[in-house]
Formats: structure tokens, sequence, C-alpha cells
């Protein structure tokens, strides 16, 4: 025998309606909690993140500023001890915050304190991990320096060639005029003279450029 349903009176149907609106109130309010949790999340991430760079930023430029103070300090019979600390302070720079610039100061101190494969190994390494050109041109034109010092000039020879294909790079001319110098002190006069043309040309208003005019035979 089937039971029929007993129809609600308006009084039922207004409860139930209203039971309805509280659940349905509560499974809104849940999903709000949910929702704000999860922005409250993303938020606290951002600002864990931002003081975290400021933090490192702030700390790094800190031991950049004793860095500095350390190497252009360095005199005397305390040269080497002023620019180990220098190297030191740099180091802990870079640590805390990876820089091209850090690591060319870096490579710098090994310079002065004559460690010459170690300050190539640095700039090696902005090299391939940085590509700003402005800082890449100083990189590579500290190496071909250092390859010079080592007598090693057909590396010096290829580092700047890689310089000069840096779109927008300094010192260029620079390039150009020590390209020259090199194959000069290798006794390759025809390869001098067409680096002082190719400067001359490629760069009339560099202050190298006359220097370059006197040099063309």
């Amino acid at each position: 025998m089937k039971l029929e349903k007993k129809p609600q009176t308006d009084e039922e149907k207004i409860v139930t309606t209203i039971t309805e609106l509280k659940e349905q109130f509560r499974e809104k309010q849940k999903n709000l909690v949910y929702l704000l949790v999860g922005s409250l999340s993303v938020v606290l991430i951002l600002s864990v993140v931002y003081i975290y760079t400021t933090s490192s930023k702030s700390k790094a430029a800190e031991f950049e500023a004793e860095g500095y103070k350390y190497f252009y300090g360095a005199r005397g019979n305390d040269a080497q001890l002023m620019y180990l600390r220098a190297l030191e302070a740099f180091k802990n720079a870079y640590n805390t915050r990876k820089s091209a610039y850090a690591l060319l100061y870096i490579a710098n101190c090994y310079v002065e304190l004559g460690k010459f494969d170690d300050a190539i190994t640095t700039l090696n390494d902005l090299i391939s991990n940085f590509s700003d050109p402005i800082n890449l041109s100083f990189a590579y034109h500290k190496l071909s320096w250092i390859y010079m010092k080592k007598e090693d000039y057909q590396k010096a020879i290829s580092t700047l060639e890689n310089l000069k294909k840096i779109k927008g790079a300094a010192l260029q001319d620079l390039a150009y005029f020590q390209s020259a110098i090199i194959w000069e002190m290798a006794g390759k006069t025809e390869q001098a003279q067409a680096e002082y043309k190719e400067l001359i040309v490629k760069f009339p208003n560099s202050p190298l450029t006359s220097q370059a005019k006197a040099k063309i035979k």
C-alpha cells in the first residue's frame, strides 16, 4: 500500500525554505572562508618574497660597500690584505644576491692578487650566467687583458672578437684598438692595420680614432 505524502502547510513550507536558505548561506560562507584563506596565503607568500628580496638587496649592498672600501683603499704594504678582504666582501655580496657586478669585482680582486686563473674562471661564470651587454663587455675586456698578461695572444684576440659581436656593448672601439696592438706585438702588421681601419670606419667619434689614424701607414 502506497503512503501518500502529507502536503506541507504554509508554515511548514516557510520553515523548510528558511532551513534551505540557511544551508545555502552556510555553504557560501564556507566557500568564502576558503577563498579568503587562499587569498591571504597568496598575499603572505608575496609579502615574504618581497621582504626577502628587499632584505637580500640591502645586505648585498652592505657587502658591496665594504668591498669597495677595501678595494679602493688598498695601498702600500697592506694592499694584499685589503684585496683579500675586498674579495671576501664581494663573495659575500654575490652569495647573498647573484649579480654580474659582484663577479666583476671578484675577478678584479683575483687579478690584483695575481690569481689570473681564478679571475678567468670567475669571468667565464659571469659570461655564462648573465646577459647584460654592459657587464659582458667589461668581462670580455678584462678577460682579454688577462690573456695578454699571460701572453696568450690568440685567446686575447678571440675574446675581443666575442666582445665585438655583442649588440650594444660598450668598449667595442677599445676592442678594435686592443686587437690591433696585439697583432702588432705578434708581428702581424697587416692584421693590425685592418683593425685600425675598421675602428676608424665604425667609430668615427671615438677618442681612439685619432690614435688609430696615426697608426695607418
